[in-house]
């Protein structure tokens, strides 16, 4: 008795554009009729990724020089650096980071991504072992010696000019007394 369009609610929109001589919408979230755009579809042989927007990071790390720089630093050497320079492995982590990825193996996803590895001029992103092995051969002198470098040549870099640092003075009760900044 009832098509299978009777229960579907873009139904009555369909019969809507029909009546006023349109064709193809629906209703969308908020219960106002869409009316459909047909847009060409084509097939592309070029390679594509889901994280293109990444190019501009690439842009930005070229701009900036950054990986002629972290060449001349004491990064850590060793098994790794047979596939991977220290570089590679510490811009693989980036693109990670840019994406979202929160643990080494999330930064495992991008392998897959040939595209990606190809913006950035690699054959293969770092694994989660190489990232795992790189960064655990950070020691307590080696960190502030990298990375207190880079930081400097990097704020250099973008000449920000003067900057206010503003501490947050938060008081903390723990265990029923209060530590840390004095109130006022």
């Amino acid at each position: 008795m009832f098509g299978s369009d009777a229960f579907n609610p873009n139904h009555a929109a369909k019969i809507q554009l029909r009546a006023a001589g349109q064709s193809g919408g629906g209703i969308d979230e908020h219960g106002k009729t869409t009316r459909m755009v047909n847009l060409p579809v084509e097939y592309s042989g070029k390679p594509v990724t889901p994280f293109g927007d990444l190019a501009l990071m690439k842009r930005f790390v070229d701009r900036t020089g950054i990986r002629e720089h972290l060449v001349t630093l004491d990064l850590p050497r060793g098994r790794f650096q047979l596939r991977r320079r220290p570089v590679h492995v510490i811009e693989g982590f980036w693109m990670g980071i840019w994406t979202g990825a929160s643990h080494y193996i999330d930064c495992d996803l991008l392998r897959q991504d040939g595209t990606l590895a190809a913006i950035f001029g690699y054959m293969r992103q770092p694994s989660q072992s190489n990232y795992s092995e790189f960064f655990g051969r950070f020691s307590l002198a080696r960190n502030p010696a990298v990375f207190t470098a880079l930081q400097r040549w990097f704020f250099e870099q973008i000449n920000i000019g003067a900057v206010t640092v503003d501490f947050d003075s938060t008081a903390v009760i723990r265990k029923g007394s209060r530590r840390g900044s004095a109130k006022g």
